[in-house]
């Protein structure tokens, strides 16, 4: 999965780096995007997208029909079935259920610890130690 700068489509790509389809478009409608900037893959083949300027995080089936949205601006890891958001511009991470219910969020602008200058992107472990990339204090 991969999406470029200034598009509003992700890019599905086989396993050789062959492209299989496009899914989305600009719009900010169910399924559509404007500048998506991340997204994760489940077990089951669902698609989570962060779509940047709608603020809201998409989930779409394996067929990339839209199934729920929910969050605000960030890019989406999975962690234990939860979904984690980097919400950019409010310099926290929120976690969500997989049911997209809100179960709390993290982080505070600033530069000690457990605060970040713009937290951009979030990677889970397997130990569910959640690693967050902090774009303005250039740390993770």
């Amino acid at each position: 999965m991969s999406g470029r700068y200034g598009a509003d489509d992700i890019f599905v790509f086989g396993l050789g780096g062959v492209p299989l389809r496009t899914v989305g478009g600009a719009g900010s409608g169910p399924g559509e995007f404007k500048a998506p900037g991340g997204g994760a893959v489940a077990a089951n083949g669902d698609l989570y997208v962060a779509d940047f300027y709608n603020q809201r995080v998409q989930r779409l089936r394996p067929d990339d029909t839209f199934f729920r949205q929910w969050g605000t601006t960030g890019k989406v890891r999975i962690g234990a079935g939860n979904v984690f958001a980097a919400d950019f511009y409010n310099h926290r991470v929120q976690k969500f259920n997989p049911n997209g219910a809100f179960l709390t969020a993290f982080g505070d602008k600033g530069e000690g610890p457990g605060r970040f200058t713009y937290a951009m992107g979030v990677a889970v472990a397997a130990d569910d130690s959640v690693f967050v990339t902090d774009f303005g204090n250039h740390r993770i």
